[in-house]
């Protein structure tokens, strides 16, 4: 846990306490990340650490919400996957040009 997560939209220097909430099996355990706008359109968060003593055997698919002072905002792409020990591979080329919301691929 604790990856930085950047975060873009709109109007987000105007939350007070924007926070992202993780739920794993519905609602067995929830962990809860205060997140820190930069910009009027982007903010950081940092992914959850899952503590041992849980069990949860890798890979964990989180359901993420956004609270905004109270408001609940549910993404598009709204599971976050946790693996162990991930296998990170360098782009072949410096600039790459993706077409996807979600351009890091695992190989677990």
């Amino acid at each position: 846990g604790g990856f930085k997560l950047i975060v873009n939209g709109e109007n987000l220097d105007v939350v007070q306490m924007p926070m992202m909430k993780f739920v794993y099996n519905i609602s067995d355990y929830v962990f809860i990340s205060l997140c820190e706008s930069i910009t009027s359109s982007q903010m950081i968060c940092l992914s959850p650490g899952i503590d041992k003593n849980l069990r949860l055997n890798p890979p964990i698919d989180l359901y993420v919400t956004f609270i905004m002072d109270n408001v609940k905002i549910i993404p598009e792409d709204d599971i976050l996957t946790i693996v162990h020990d991930p296998i990170y591979y360098p782009f072949e080329d410096y600039i790459q040009e993706i077409n996807s919301t979600n351009i890091i691929k695992f190989e677990v």
